[in-house]
């Protein structure tokens, strides 16, 4: 089985990281599949983006997408226990993100 990584010049643009990059799209992309709110481990994201950080390397980026309001957080109501989490991606922070940078390189 042959798995891709897409990584989008815009997104590298808006994150200031190749790593972020990919997983913001990654996040895009599940949620495209899963719907609005979706959730994933910190390993299973590691897995699935390809970039096989540990879970603390991965929650750190994590944290900086949630930081920046790209991505939305919360613990998974049905969860039970561990680090499970569900995710939803702000399309409309990431879109006024990538207006105001466009209007930067203007």
């Amino acid at each position: 089985m042959t798995k891709e990584i897409i990584l989008r010049d815009k997104y590298v643009k808006l994150t200031g990281n190749y790593k972020k990059a990919i997983l913001l799209e990654y996040f895009i992309e599940k949620s495209k599949k899963e719907g609005d709110w979706f959730k994933a481990s910190y390993s299973s994201i590691s897995k699935e983006s390809l970039l096989d950080f540990t879970k603390l390397h991965i929650k750190k980026h994590v944290d900086e997408l949630v930081e920046k309001k790209w991505i939305e957080c919360r613990i998974d109501p049905q969860g039970g226990f561990g680090s499970t989490y569900q995710y939803k991606v702000n399309v409309e922070q990431i879109n006024q993100d990538l207006e105001k940078l466009q209007k930067q390189a203007k």
